[in-house]
């Protein structure tokens, strides 16, 4: 993950560790990363998560965001 997202060490490592929970989700559940960190956004976006933003959302709009998963 370091390497394939030009993550720093603790970055990767969350990452793994979510992409590793992720099968083990029940249905119908999401995991969502809330993040600031571009470089950790991308990273999950390229592998599939599902992230939000907090310095580009609205905090008022978090709701329907979430909702909408």
């Amino acid at each position: 993950m370091m390497q394939r997202h030009s993550l720093n060490a603790t970055d990767a490592a969350l990452l793994t560790m979510l992409l590793d929970v992720l099968p083990n989700l029940p249905p119908g559940d999401a995991l969502v990363l809330v993040a600031a960190d571009m470089r950790l956004l991308r990273g999950a976006d390229a592998e599939g998560l599902v992230t939000i933003n907090p310095e580009s959302v609205d905090a008022a709009d978090v709701p329907a965001q979430l909702s909408s998963l």
